[in-house]
């Protein structure tokens, strides 16, 4: 197994499955058929951790929301700790969905790195509770198989962007140049919702916006320094 193969299964985004339509009354019962259950309770915990954060979330409360007996999450998650990884597992999914979609839109390797960033702050910027779950590495977490499948299978997207910059990369050139984009792209989504910039504005969406711009002329300028050989980019 090559050393880049490695790579691509280990830590990062080891932890992304359904859609957040979730009605917004509790009460309402919801229509889901045999075996539909699992996706519902996770899209309802989503729902409470975007609203509440992580102190409103526990398994009763899901089964509330998804309109079901307080007793039927058992049957799919042991521990609140494997719930959160499902839901983990979800934001996962829909992070790479949105990183392949920017990458596929894209007209040319540069500006698909661009793209994949400008997606990378919207989804942050839109699930910003699930985004930190996400690359929660916390010892007590419960990290299960299906959270590290959409997780490696949206940092294989970032690896095959960078890739395309220049196909004849070396493994240890590519290991360098996601490191570098990811680093990059991940700094300003921090940023973003830590508040810490863009303080002329309150609204949201002029935040959001402005952060993609900065992302995006940021990983431009990485990108086209990436194309110098290796022995240039040391004297820089």
């Amino acid at each position: 197994m090559s050393r880049l193969t490695k790579k691509v299964r280990e830590p990062f985004f080891k932890h992304m499955v359904g859609d957040r339509v979730v009605s917004e009354n509790p009460a309402q019962k919801r229509r889901y058929h045999h075996g539909d259950l699992k996706s519902v309770l996770v899209a309802a915990g989503r729902e409470i951790l975007e609203a509440g954060g992580m102190r409103a979330l526990s398994l009763r409360e899901a089964a509330r929301r998804a309109g079901v007996s307080h007793a039927a999450p058992a049957h799919h998650f042991p521990s609140l700790s494997a719930f959160l990884s499902e839901c983990a597992a979800s934001g996962f999914g829909e992070f790479a969905d949105a990183l392949i979609q920017a990458r596929n839109e894209a007209f040319d390797a540069e500006q698909a790195i661009a793209g994949m960033g400008r997606a990378y702050l919207a989804f942050a910027h839109r699930n910003p509770v699930i985004f930190r779950l996400m690359f929660d590495q916390s010892e007590n977490r419960e990290h299960t198989p299906v959270q590290a499948t959409h997780g490696s299978r949206a940092y294989n997207v970032l690896v095959e962007a960078c890739r395309d910059i220049q196909p004849s990369v070396t493994a240890e050139e590519l290991d360098f140049r996601v490191s570098a984009v990811w680093s990059t792209v991940h700094g300003y989504a921090d940023l973003m919702l830590e508040g810490q910039i863009c303080h002329e504005t309150d609204s949201p969406e002029a935040v959001v916006a402005h952060a993609q711009a900065n992302a995006s002329r940021a990983l431009l300028l990485l990108v086209r320094g990436m194309l110098q050989s290796p022995d240039q980019r040391s004297q820089v």
